[in-house]
């Protein structure tokens, strides 16, 4: 049996189906909304949510079921990746709700911030994780720190601090699950 079809079987399936509950509950609600207000283009709108949501389930299952090292070999190409996305809306983006923190691509409007955050911490999380960085040492914290604190500058710079903020959590998370020393905070 191929290593990846084991690590299917071994997927949390009853985490996968609570997911996908979630799902079917805000599709549902979002197509009773577009019926409620009388919209035409809005009772499309679960239908579009549908489509996004089997699209991104989809993805999250296939990286599932990648081994872990494999990502981890690659963190920089995929940090690299979030943070161009990142400069890419800053010179190709498109103002909504007053940021520029948007990319039309075709029919398809990306916010480059989303990218970003899995990029960041697949990027946090295999550099804290290095068994020869010492969380004790204010010196060895300062490459997470980085990696964690220059999406947040570019994503100030659309304006979207609403976005950026959510990195502050996400890299204390990492720095605390790594063991980081109380005196060193």
């Amino acid at each position: 049996m191929p290593d990846w079809t084991k690590r299917l079987l071994r997927m949390d399936f009853i985490l996968l189906g609570l997911v996908g509950a979630l799902l079917a509950i805000s599709i549902i609600y979002i197509q009773g909304i577009g019926r409620n207000i009388g919209a035409g283009s809005l009772g499309t709108y679960g239908i579009k949510q549908a489509i996004w949501a089997l699209a991104g389930f989809s993805i999250a299952c296939t990286i599932a079921v990648i081994d872990y090292k494999v990502w981890g070999r690659y963190w920089a190409q995929i940090y690299g990746f979030g943070i161009l996305s990142l400069i890419a809306v800053l010179i190709f983006g498109i103002t909504l709700n007053n940021a520029t923190s948007w990319i039309k691509i075709g029919p398809i409007t990306l916010q480059p911030s989303e990218i970003a955050k899995p990029c960041t911490v697949v990027a946090l999380a295999w550099v804290a994780s290095q068994t020869q960085r010492k969380m004790s040492d204010f010196w060895q914290i300062i490459p997470v720190i980085i990696i964690g604190v220059l999406p947040i500058l570019l994503i100030g710079m659309q304006p979207d601090m609403g976005s950026g903020s959510t990195f502050i959590p996400t890299t204390a998370a990492v720095l605390f699950t790594a063991g980081i020393k109380k005196r060193v905070i």
